[in-house]
């Protein structure tokens, strides 16, 4: 039976093209420009093609998985997809700034999600973008707890015990997350700044439910959406 995966994509080289703006500028320089040139050639270059690569092979993988989803997936349709086109274009901006790996699978699965549900609009797209470039994983999976303290709780096998009275801070003390203390307090700032959740109560005392209960906005459940793997 024929091989009937989608072929990778070209890897079609700008190299020639990047490398005489780089030449030109380095040239202008009065000073450093031969370790400029050392750095451009030895450090630099070398990472910027390993991830266009590594971008290049996350593309290939957003269509093999819309193959597999989507019965009678053609290619070729996503040529008048402006949405998924114009994010494709942000979305290779943002890999190329960045190393994480975590970045590069949110990328991914938002691209798919897009092809498969679609944006609700092109201003919340572009903002969900954004807020991939801006934020940092750790941000996503704090506001993923926020979202259902109790979910993540039972996802990370964390028993709940017992509170009759408390703050919404005790149960975060305990859940495991990536960060801790001033980083922490660094992310949940940011997710409260962007509209993403409400963090301001996480000190006043509730009752038990109260403690349970989900502390991201709309905004937050929709960008959650967006970038998880459905």
């Amino acid at each position: 039976m024929p091989d009937e995966r989608i072929a990778p994509l070209p890897t079609k080289e700008a190299r020639d093209r990047l490398r005489a703006v780089v030449d030109a500028a380095i040239a202008t320089i009065p000073y450093g420009g031969g370790a400029l040139q050392i750095l451009f050639d030895e450090v630099l270059q070398p990472n910027f093609d390993k991830r266009r690569e590594e971008w290049l092979k996350k593309l290939a993988e957003v269509l093999e998985e819309l193959r597999a989803r989507m019965e009678g997936f053609d290619p070729a349709s996503l040529e008048s997809n402006e949405q998924f086109v114009s994010a494709v274009s942000q979305a290779t901006r943002i890999a190329m700034g960045t190393h994480r790996q975590e970045k590069l699978e949110m990328l991914k699965d938002s691209l798919v999600n897009l092809v498969i549900r679609g944006a609700s609009s092109d201003l919340l797209l572009a903002r969900f973008l954004r807020f991939i470039d801006e934020l940092e994983p750790e941000h996503f999976l704090v506001l993923k707890y926020l979202s259902s303290p109790e979910k993540w709780y039972a996802d990370q096998g964390i028993p709940k015990g017992s509170i009759y009275m408390g703050a919404p801070k005790a149960i975060m003390d305990g859940a495991r997350l990536p960060v801790s203390g001033a980083q922490l307090d660094l992310v949940l700032g940011d997710l409260d700044s962007n509209g993403l959740a409400r963090t301001g109560s996480l000190g006043t005392m509730m009752t038990e439910q109260g403690v349970w209960q989900p502390m991201s906005t709309d905004l937050g459940n929709q960008l959650l959406g967006f970038v998880i793997k459905q």
